[in-house]
């Protein structure tokens, strides 16, 4: 193993005599493993540890100051991934029942038999490589597991027991357990290629801990993320995928939710508000709480009467009946984002008092001008 590939060990100890005794009655280079440090107390072992980040700490329990069960606590808030064996001559249950709980690996009694040491190490050694291979393997695999299972997920196509389980398996964050809000973005067909740099560029500014996302159909790329990062980063999101993409985007932000359930209605409500809002020719960013405010608006000034158009149909003044209609969509669509739902119940409102008008006078559309007319 090249110098640059070694397992660095950090070994503190107050005893020099037990130091020396660590540092030479084992092959560490032929092991695998290169001393970062051999230090005598708690504060110099956590100076050579901000310095070297060694993978694995032989500390004593007994030391002045600072013992090594608070150094390993230390230890484990810098990094929760170190090994850390203790090196004791106690054997009271409490320092073990302590050092289980912090989450130390092994321990070694005094004296220190060469055997146990090297035995020790080398089973340490060999869980680290273990959890880094696994983790390596997660890495290659994040892409496919966090895209099958958020789809799964926001479709209602499992449940919340084995979805936790699948979750924690794969390493990925149970985001239903926080507030939570859903973020939808639209690619155009011709860049369809390019939704694969997506993911990336949103782990850059969330941080993989704080998201999970899914490609639909028709490439919708969405994402559910901790409502804390994901109600200030839409604006931040939406800019960076905007560099991503040369022709216009589209994106949709729900409201905050909570709770497995909460995952597919921050999906639906991403939906809704994508599928019912017109596309300009320039990107948008939709968000469903001013989707519905709009929706709202809508339904409290939908004009009740339709008796001018009607007149103007059974008049068969052109003119007046366009008027109307452009006196109507300036008043009630142009204020906002344009809306499929409010556009198709103009047609079909417009249809509907059009076929009054022609059944007072006997006539009615037949069925080929009907289906042209509504498709």
């Amino acid at each position: 193993m090249e110098m640059k590939n070694k397992l660095k060990i950090l070994i503190v100890d107050d005893e020099t005599y037990e130091r020396i005794l660590i540092e030479k009655c084992v092959d560490w280079e032929a092991m695998g493993f290169q001393i970062a440090g051999s230090v005598s107390s708690a504060g110099e072992a956590l100076e050579v540890f901000e310095q070297e980040q060694p993978d694995m700490v032989f500390t004593d329990i007994n030391m002045p100051l600072m013992d090594g069960l608070e150094l390993s606590r230390k230890i484990r808030e810098k990094n929760r991934d170190v090994k850390i064996v203790i090196i004791t001559g106690y054997r009271d249950f409490e320092y073990a029942r302590t050092a289980i709980k912090i989450g130390v690996e092994d321990f070694l009694l005094k004296p220190i038999a060469s055997e146990e040491l090297e035995k020790t190490a080398e089973k340490v050694k060999q869980d680290l490589l273990n959890e880094r291979e696994k983790q390596k393997q997660l890495e290659e695999s994040w892409p496919i597991l966090s895209q099958d299972l958020t789809k799964r997920i926001c479709m209602k196509q499992i449940g919340q027991e084995e979805a936790a389980l699948k979750l924690r398996a794969y390493e990925l964050p149970l985001l239903y357990e926080q507030e939570m809000t859903g973020i939808l973005v639209e690619v155009m067909e011709k860049e369809w290629e390019k939704i694969d740099q997506m993911p990336a560029a949103v782990s850059r500014i969330l941080g993989r801990e704080h998201f999970l996302y899914s490609i639909f159909p028709k490439k919708r790329f969405f994402i559910l993320v901790d409502a804390q990062a994901g109600t200030d980063c839409a604006q931040v999101l939406f800019e960076n995928i905007r560099t991503i993409l040369s022709e216009p985007v589209s994106m949709t932000v729900s409201g905050v939710h909570q709770g497995f359930e909460g995952c597919s209605e921050a999906f639906s409500e991403c939906q809704e508000s994508m599928f019912n809002t017109m596309k300009g020719t320039g990107s948008q960013l939709i968000c469903y709480k001013d989707y519905m405010e709009l929706v709202h608006y809508v339904e409290k000034t939908y004009p009740g009467s339709f008796e001018k158009f009607r007149l103007a149909v059974r008049s068969a003044d052109f003119e007046a009946a366009v008027s109307f209609v452009d006196e109507y969509l300036e008043r009630y669509i142009y204020q906002g984002p344009i809306l499929v739902s409010q556009l198709r119940n103009v047609g079909v409102l417009l249809l509907h008092n059009t076929a009054i008008v022609l059944k007072d006078l006997g006539m009615s559309f037949d069925d080929v001008d009907r289906i042209g007319i509504y498709q």
